[in-house]
């Protein structure tokens, strides 16, 4: 193995190092949020005013809280709506949450005499577009609106004085599968499938407790040492300390 090759590989060694620390830090710091995305329900999404079905999403992250929420807990979030008549997608704003309640994997909306809650999204300062969803679940009087409006006045937006362009009405809520009101406890936001990464991440977190404790001095010293122009060292003590630091997923070359 060349010079160059072999300052390369120390060079990796460092970096494996530093990446494992970065994501544990990141992984910390970003603990206590939970986001999740906005469920779509197309059966009470049939377009009112301008035909065709609507079609709603977003996020809402809160600060972790496990149980019953109030505005306080959510701590940011983004709300899109899409129609023929055109759609938007900005940051969003919570209201007045009644009866939120929040699992490890859910956002709900249980059933009461107040249960409700208002998403609105921020206007888009190009097309004036604005858009806003309703959750109200109680009975009589259960609602699930969403609208998109053109509106020049600053947010929340105000139906009566902002052009409506498109919008669904699903009052009352029919029950029936698919329908946002299949459950007695909405279902107003869920936390996404965990993507490779995500999966992964505990694994990579995993390889930083079992092999970087025992071994991050010696590599450090290792890495250094040779990219300050120290001993080349041979390719089975590079493999080696990469098995190392590694946990065993960088496999030492046998014999070594």
């Amino acid at each position: 193995m060349s010079a160059s090759s072999l300052r390369r590989w120390a060079r990796i060694v460092a970096d494996l190092t530093c990446l494992v620390l970065v994501l544990a830090v990141a992984a910390e710091a970003r603990a206590s949020e939970v986001t999740y995305n906005i469920v779509d329900y197309p059966v009470n999404e049939a377009d009112t005013i301008s035909g065709g079905t609507d079609t709603i999403s977003g996020t809402i992250v809160t600060n972790g809280t496990i149980g019953h929420i109030t505005d306080a807990n959510i701590i940011g979030g983004t709300f899109s709506f899409t129609s023929s008549r055109g759609s938007v997608s900005e940051p969003a704003s919570f209201y007045s949450p009644v009866g939120l309640e929040a699992t490890a994997t859910d956002l709900l909306l249980d059933p009461g005499t107040q249960s409700s809650l208002i998403i609105d999204s921020a206007r888009n300062g190009t097309t004036n577009y604005q858009a806003a969803v309703i959750y109200d679940n109680y009975t009589p009087g259960d609602k699930y609106i969403g609208y998109l409006a053109s509106s020049p006045l600053t947010p929340p937006i105000n139906p009566p004085i902002a052009v409506l362009l498109a919008g669904f009405d699903a009052s009352p809520v029919p029950t029936t599968p698919g329908s946002i009101g299949a459950n007695s406890s909405w279902v107003i936001a869920t936390v996404p499938e965990p993507g490779t990464f995500v999966l992964l991440f505990p694994v990579m977190l995993a390889i930083g407790a079992v092999g970087l404790p025992g071994h991050i001095a010696h590599t450090k010293h290792f890495a250094s040492a040779y990219l300050r122009g120290g001993a080349a060292p041979t390719k089975p003590q590079v493999m080696q300390r990469m098995a190392a630091i590694s946990g065993g997923c960088v496999k030492s070359p046998a014999g070594q």
